[in-house]
């Protein structure tokens, strides 16, 4: 499995760097989960357990029995390092664990005016609805009336009924402007900077956050197949 020669303690410092990094772990302990769900007659896990035994059990003043990290830690991180494409992908993962932290922080930036914003385009979401039910009751009163109207003769039931159907409309109408006013305040509301900075942001979260786990099922993959 090894293609190059390496003092075994430099060995050593390199994977406890992995296995340090928290932006690799979740990584390290896929592979070492994958590596032990190896056959026991597989070839590969036969070499690299010598290997291992080699490079990190057995040097003097091993850090394995110098920190607190359990040996699977170990074996995670041997087999992302030993493994060019391993190592590829690794460096890979913890670049993208570090973007998603910075894309966090941003979110976080944004998130007190985000919610301010978005709690008040619900605010009004809520308010269009209360003018629509109010509009609504005056049309059904507005048809009921001109019914009536229809059907009465005398002049001064007429007039009366007249009047609340000029009353009714005139607040239909203001009720109506009302609404064309809030959902014109909706619109200016979505297409501010703040709603676009953080869709965007959460939404380069989540790809990034698949893009990582891509990573995790191939490295599984690689390790597993090994013959």
């Amino acid at each position: 499995m090894r293609s190059y020669s390496q003092n075994p303690v430099q060995l050593q410092e390199e994977l406890l760097n992995i296995i340090e990094d928290k932006s690799a772990r979740k990584l390290v302990e896929i592979a070492a989960d994958a590596f032990r769900g190896l056959p026991y007659h597989s070839k590969t896990k036969k070499n690299m357990d010598k290997e291992i035994d080699a490079f990190i059990r057995k040097p003097e003043d091993s850090l394995l029995y110098k920190t607190r990290y359990p040996m699977p830690y170990w074996i995670g991180a041997y087999v992302l390092y030993i493994i060019p494409e391993n190592r590829k992908m690794l460096e890979d993962y913890k670049r993208l664990n570090h973007e998603i932290k910075h894309k966090k922080e941003k979110l976080s930036q944004l998130e007190p005016e985000y919610i301010k914003v978005t709690n008040t385009n619900n605010y009004l979401k809520e308010v269009i609805k209360g003018f629509n039910k109010k509009i609504n009751s005056i049309e059904r009163q507005l048809n009921k009336r001109e019914t009536m109207l229809n059907s009465l003769k005398d002049s001064v039931k007429r007039n009366k009924l007249i009047k609340e159907i000029e009353n009714l409309q005139k607040e239909r109408d203001e009720l109506f402007e009302m609404y064309h006013d809030t959902v014109a305040e909706i619109e200016k509301i979505t297409k501010r900077d703040i709603i676009k900075k953080y869709i965007e942001t959460e939404s380069e979260i989540e790809k990034m956050e698949h893009e990582k786990y891509v990573i995790e099922l191939k490295v599984y993959k690689i390790i597993y197949e090994m013959p």
